[in-house]
């Protein structure tokens, strides 16, 4: 009795690690939202970039899971695969890879825009300008023109059996490689922002560990870019049979890479959120141990460090909603009248009653600025 052959589908492989990302992507971006609005309902710039990243990102995904059904991931020989399935997969596959590109590029400069906000030295601000430029170029300009002027017409990159002409078929990987070294370097810059931030400030080793947690966090990325990488360049530089089989790969270090970059880009703002949970969870006895005894938060206010070149000639602090970090504790920052940390260090305030009110709310917000 013949029986009939089985043959490999990695399918599922890129949907269920689609539909995991889609779900997580969108609770922490949409968590790091409301704790924003909550701070100060005029949104920053780095609020705005992850708006555009996230719809990008699902979209995307979509894509991919879409491509998927089609035939992505099916071994050449598999009597499913027609010849309108093949070109279907790659045509849905060419959609998913672009938009997971502009994802990326959201994302990255949502990181950029926070880490400006920040208001490190001036040196640091400058490299972080000039990573900006290489992520513009790198991550948006460089991808539109392989995206859509490598091949004319556009459908000959899923179809060759179309008339036309396309660029030499290094062209996409240069630009994928280029971008993967762009997307190493930025995340080493940004794990550095915690070295700069912690020659500067006193905080307990709690906080201090977590701030080196948020930031390391873009590590997380390097791995997956290159990886991708290595893996274009193999299915595109030396094309074999099964391509759609081996497809999945680059899909998924794809969707995995811009769904990392959202998260990260999100991560700073919750910090505090993060530390009120622990602090809920921890025992007393671990949380002294490890410097993080004091009581959970109620006020979501997210100062940032200033030097003194930064204070000088700036008073309008209050109309940058960015200017925000997330990263200290209450008990461990000065503000002066603009809400700029002057000094961090541990002070014990004695007040009386009627000062007290007057200035501060029951929960110890400061009123005035939550007005502003």
């Amino acid at each position: 009795m013949a029986t009939t052959q089985q043959f490999p589908d990695r399918k599922y492989e890129t949907i269920s690690l689609a539909l995991v990302t889609i779900v997580l992507t969108t609770f922490i971006a949409s968590w790091r939202l409301v704790v924003r609005y909550r701070i100060n309902p005029r949104l920053g710039w780095s609020d705005y970039w992850i708006m555009v990243a996230l719809p990008l990102s699902i979209s995307g995904h979509i894509f991919n899971i879409l491509a998927s059904y089609a035939g992505e991931g099916r071994l050449d020989a598999d009597p499913f695969l027609t010849r309108a399935h093949v070109v279907d997969a790659k045509k849905l596959s060419f959609f998913a890879g672009a938009l997971n590109m502009y994802a990326m590029f959201a994302a990255k400069l949502s990181i950029c825009a926070y880490l400006l906000a920040l208001n490190f030295s001036r040196s640091y601000r400058v490299i972080i300008i000039i990573s900006t430029v290489f992520v513009v170029v790198n991550l948006l300009i460089l991808p539109l023109i392989s995206h859509w002027l490598n091949c004319n017409p556009v459908a000959k990159r899923w179809d060759n059996r179309l008339p036309g002409e396309c660029w030499s078929p290094s062209f996409p990987v240069i630009v994928t490689s280029m971008q993967g070294a762009v997307n190493v370097l930025t995340d080493l810059i940004y794990a550095a922002a915690p070295i700069l931030y912690l020659r500067r400030v006193k905080m307990t080793r709690y906080t201090r560990w977590g701030v080196r947690a948020v930031f390391l966090c873009a590590l997380l990325g390097t791995a997956v870019s290159i990886a991708k990488v290595v893996a274009f360049a193999r299915v595109l530089l030396r094309p074999s049979k099964n391509g759609l089989y081996h497809a999945t790969t680059i899909s998924v270090l794809s969707l995995s890479e811009n769904s990392i970059a959202i998260i990260v880009a999100c991560l700073p703002p919750l910090r505090r959120t993060f530390d009120n949970l622990l602090m809920k969870i921890l025992p007393e006895r671990l949380r002294g141990s490890i410097g993080g005894s004091q009581p959970p938060s109620r006020n979501f206010a997210l100062p940032s460090y200033y030097s003194n070149k930064s204070i000088h000639g700036n008073t309008d602090v209050h109309g940058d909603a960015e200017s925000s970090t997330a990263i200290l504790p209450e008990d461990e920052y000065i503000e002066d009248a603009n809400g700029r940390i002057i000094k961090t260090t541990k002070v014990t305030v004695v007040r009386s009653p009627s000062d007290s009110t007057a200035e501060f709310g029951s929960d110890g917000q400061d009123l005035g600025r939550e007005k502003g």
